[in-house]
């Protein structure tokens, strides 16, 4: 997408059918199918989900083993899990406001690993979000993906 202002959220499920990718200011998570093979995109980006009227923006994302999709949410203080069919399956808040990435680890890939960012905030708003910026985890009952190996 050629007039992106902040590009996020690039992921792909487990078989290599499907990317996700998102515009934060825009609010909507798109999809696209791609080859497992290549890599390479299959047809358009379609909307998966508008998530304007969830809290905050869409930010960095991650899918997990069954194929849902965890996505940070910048000035929401939250991540929230999408089904593979756009619809939220549960959301978990985080302590601070500018969640910004999440991410997999721990021996069963059942941890998952939430970045923030204190970027911006007042002198107030970083009073009170004395954490912001930090790393958070929390564990869960699904596992994720290890990272995909790529050749470059």
């Amino acid at each position: 997408m050629a007039d992106a202002a902040i590009p996020n959220a690039t992921s792909f499920t487990a078989d290599g059918r499907r990317a996700y990718w998102t515009d934060t200011p825009t609010s909507r998570i798109l999809t696209r199918e791609t080859d497992p093979q290549t890599g390479l995109p299959l047809g358009d980006w379609t909307l998966f989900a508008d998530t304007s009227d969830l809290p905050g923006h869409p930010d960095g994302a991650v899918v997990d083993s069954e194929g849902y999709l965890w996505n940070a949410r910048w000035g929401g203080s939250c991540v929230i899990r999408f089904s593979p069919d756009g619809s939220v399956d549960r959301t978990i808040d985080v302590p601070v406001s500018q969640v910004t990435c999440p991410a997999f680890g721990g021996p069963d890939l059942k941890r998952l690993f939430l970045t923030t960012a204190n970027k911006n905030l007042s002198p107030e708003q970083l009073a009170e979000e004395k954490v912001a910026g930090g790393i958070f985890f929390i564990d869960l009952d699904v596992a994720g993906l290890p990272e995909a190996k790529i050749k470059l």
